[in-house]
């Protein structure tokens, strides 16, 4: 079975380790897999993180403030509503949260 596991590095949740054996939707509104009240600088539907064959795929939908991959020197946006394949270890930037992915 596939699985992801998110450990939230900063924002309001930190230190908190989730995991999940189907795809998530993340943001502000608590019907969301995994919801973030907390931070009001995340959308209430922000991004969806897929899995597909051992593969995780992120898509901002839409947020106000954007997805980011967070490499060592930079921030990569996101496209709105474009599926990113992301290797495990990808850390993202949602709002002022920062998370994980394994």
């Amino acid at each position: 079975m596939n699985k992801i596991r998110i450990t939230i590095l900063t924002g309001p949740y930190e230190g908190n380790i989730f995991e999940f054996e189907y795809d998530i939707n993340i943001g502000r509104d608590i019907s969301n897999d995994l919801a973030l009240p907390l931070d009001l600088t995340v959308s209430r539907k922000h991004a969806k993180i897929t899995i597909n064959n051992n593969q995780f795929f992120i898509t901002d939908l839409g947020s106000t403030n954007g997805t980011f991959i967070v490499t060592k020197n930079n921030l990569q946006k996101l496209k709105p509503n474009n599926s990113t394949n992301i290797p495990k270890n990808t850390i993202l930037k949602l709002g002022n949260t920062t998370l994980l992915i394994n």
